[in-house]
């Protein structure tokens, strides 16, 4: 149980971390709002500099994402294990 809360506790930065980069993102859009349009769906940007930037803070949002994956992954592995052994001992 001591483990259990240094992992919630990065699952949470992870989440502060996405949020401020969306925080980003509607910062970029709000700056620029006459610079970019909504087309078939995407945001097209009139200035390839805008575009990397909102293409950044996208990447990062992902990169994030996939950390935070991963560690939800590795704790239903945990628990799987954890039942597994606790079955196997009432047996």
């Amino acid at each position: 149980m001591g483990r259990t809360r240094p992992q919630i506790e990065t699952m949470w930065n992870y989440e502060e971390k996405i949020l401020a980069e969306y925080s980003n993102i509607i910062d970029l859009l709000v700056r620029k709002e006459n610079l970019w349009i909504i087309q078939n769906g995407q945001i097209l940007f009139t200035n390839v500099n805008d575009l990397e930037l909102f293409n950044r803070y996208i990447t990062i949002i992902l990169n994030y994402a996939k950390l935070q994956q991963e560690g939800q992954r590795q704790r239903v592995e945990e628990t799987q294990k954890i039942f597994t052994i606790l079955r196997e001992a009432l047996q």
